[in-house]
């Protein structure tokens, strides 16, 4: 299926080939989500939570891009596959964070750190999120450099579920009407917590637990299920103007620096949310001939995308990496963690994430055969 519209030149706004999606913008929003997390994780670490805010694009963007995935493969096949999403999220993920682990690991021992197994369970049966959290509610933290993961299991937990609800939702309002409450849900559950237990404020969990973050993702899920009830040509003509994108910008860092602790703890995550569904939208849909969309859409600029779940993943340890080289646990320059970063995730991409993508396809295509002979 090809949607296009006049004025910006885009003939291919979405394509649907062998049973993938090609949206132009998202490997750029990508990009600069990722972007946004290694330069507050490594330039400005001690200065706020810049880098949060690239993964609220994050969040929207799986949002988006999976439900749009999952209506598709329901109006292709008129079912969706639960177990096939599951083993495509295997295939997709779990490689590069196995890897990830077994080097974290090795370098740990070498530097003799001491740490629990409970950490390595954490990651291996995403709940780091909840680990983290316990800990800190127990005055500690995480030895080994896992605390990037818990956005991966708040991902995990949603869409633990998320295809059984899609396959009882049947309709695109059912599904925006389900996004909605989940939206509602978090609001009240951080609320919950910032009323009733105080004494958890400043403690991140808010931040980090599943039930509290699911709102981001499903901004996104709101996103595609108003695109399966609206035209592409009504949504561009909605978000299409570039001001529409950089005014999600804007929402999105104005939220992250008002001041309060209560409002720091409830609405925040809802405010930040819809400037990054804001951003999304006004990148996806907005006109071919815009700078954004250009930019979005230079061929470095969507590799790193595509890059962007192996950069993720590894640019977290890559302190441990370099202290292990020297021998004794220090810190390094932004430029050494950059440098590092890139290297392992090219590395990771192309020689783990990729083919192993592409064996879950075969897979996939091999079990739907043996299915159509039995």
């Amino acid at each position: 299926m090809q949607i296009s519209w006049g004025g910006g030149g885009v003939t291919a706004f979405l394509s649907k080939e062998t049973g993938t999606v090609r949206l132009p913008c998202l490997d750029g929003l990508r990009a600069l989500s990722i972007a946004i997390v290694l330069i507050g994780h490594f330039f400005f670490s001690g200065r706020g939570g810049g880098a949060a805010l690239g993964v609220y694009i994050f969040f929207v963007i799986s949002g988006f891009l999976i439900t749009t995935l999952l209506f598709y493969e329901r109006e292709k096949s008129g079912a969706v596959d639960v177990i096939g999403f599951y083993v495509r999220r295997i295939f997709r993920l779990f490689p590069v964070l196995a890897l990830y682990v077994a080097a974290v690991i090795s370098c740990a021992i070498f530097l003799k750190l001491d740490f629990s197994n409970l950490e390595i369970v954490s990651v291996a049966l995403y709940f780091t999120n909840y680990y983290m959290s316990y800990l800190a509610l127990h005055g500690s933290e995480l030895v080994l450099p896992f605390g990037v993961l818990w956005s991966l299991a708040v991902e995990e937990h949603f869409y633990l579920f998320m295809p059984l609800v899609f396959s009882f939702v049947k309709t695109p309002k059912g599904v925006l009407k389900a996004a909605v409450l989940v939206v509602l849900f978090s609001l009240l559950v951080r609320v919950g917590y910032a009323s009733f237990f105080p004494e958890l404020s400043g403690k991140l969990l808010a931040y980090r637990n599943s039930e509290t973050r699911f709102d981001s993702i499903a901004f996104g899920v709101a996103l595609a299920a108003v695109f399966q009830l609206r035209s592409a040509d009504f949504l561009a003509n909605v978000f299409g103007m570039s001001w529409v994108f950089w005014s999600g910008v804007i929402l999105m860092v104005i939220a992250g620096v008002v001041p309060g602790s209560y409002y720091k703890e409830t609405i925040r995550f809802t405010i930040i949310s819809v400037g990054a569904l804001v951003v999304v939208a006004g990148a996806v849909f907005g006109k071919g001939d815009g700078v954004v969309f250009r930019f979005l859409n230079l061929s470095p600029v969507v590799l790193v995308g595509k890059m962007s779940y192996s950069l993720y993943i590894w640019h977290g340890g890559v302190d441990l990496f370099l202290s292990a080289f020297g021998g004794e646990v220090v810190e390094h320059s932004g430029i050494e963690r950059l440098f590092l970063t890139f290297s392992l995730a090219y590395i990771s991409f192309r020689y783990i994430e990729t083919p192993m993508i592409a064996l879950g396809r075969t897979f996939l295509k091999r079990r739907s055969s043996r299915e159509a002979v039995a």
